[in-house]
């Protein structure tokens, strides 16, 4: 009996040990996780925030003051679209957790299925934007050459609603898949692009603000179309990457909690 006990007494010793071991290893994949990602994300912020400046500079350089008005009235549909980060900072917390605990396949589902949330509720305001530009602009108080402007900008910047937000979805798993080339390339490529072709459309090509969104849009295009090749399944096996067969929409209740918090 007493050898007996000892026996058990052992197990239940070896199996915490296993739990504890389990439980530091995972901590250590998710905090050396979370110190790649913090100066990805700082980096990111600067580089979003870089390019609000230089839309505002080209803005105030060649369109005039009703033109930065009309940016200005812009913010609160910007807020909404943004709205989605919701799912990307929950998605973020999921995947994190389930990388720490070597679960693979419930990484990729979460992913997967966030990838679709976002690429719907981003074609929803694309839509709602494009065709309702005029009553949107006339909403938010622009009157005369303000709600042309705005509605004009709304027009433009609608077409790229879509990609603006995958794209912000893909910059922050890239370091997860450890595709740092591709994060640097994709920042440089938002930067330049989005200056020439603010110049272009803006200054030479006299388009003023469907010229500006419109660059804004196609800047988010090529920038997104190279972060998703840090998403994708293929040869460099990542940890994180879209596949449609893998959704699981009864993870969103608990996405956007975590996401909200």
């Amino acid at each position: 009996m007493d050898i007996e006990n000892k026996q058990n007494a052992d197990n239940s010793f070896s199996d915490g040990n296993t739990l504890n071991f389990n439980s530091n290893k995972e901590n250590h994949i998710l905090k050396n996780m979370y110190f790649k990602i913090l100066p990805q994300q700082m980096i990111y912020g600067f580089v979003f925030m870089l390019n609000t400046i230089i839309d505002s500079f080209i803005t105030s350089r060649f369109l005039g003051s009703e033109a930065m008005a009309a940016l200005g009235f812009y913010t609160p549909v910007s807020n909404v679209l943004f709205l989605c980060y919701v799912f990307i900072t929950g998605t973020q917390v999921m995947c994190g957790n389930s990388i720490g605990r070597g679960k693979s396949r419930k990484t990729v589902s979460i992913f997967s299925t966030c990838v679709v949330v976002i690429l719907i509720y981003s074609l929803l305001c694309s839509v709602c934007m494009y065709c309702f530009s005029n009553q949107i602009a006339g909403l938010l108080g622009a009157q005369g050459i303000c709600h042309k402007m705005l509605s004009d900008y709304l027009a433009a910047i609608s077409f790229g609603a879509v990609v603006m937000m995958l794209y912000s979805l893909f910059m922050g798993f890239l370091q997860m898949n450890n595709r740092t080339d591709l994060f640097r390339i994709t920042l440089g490529v938002m930067i330049i692009s989005n200056f020439a072709l603010d110049i272009l459309f803006v200054s030479k090509l006299n388009m003023r603000m469907w010229g500006l969104g419109l660059a804004t849009t196609v800047s988010n295009l090529l920038s997104a179309l190279i972060a998703a090749l840090g998403v994708i399944k293929s040869k460099r096996k990542p940890v994180v990457y879209f596949m449609p067969k893998q959704l699981c929409f009864n993870r969103l209740p608990e996405m956007t909690k975590l996401g909200s918090t």
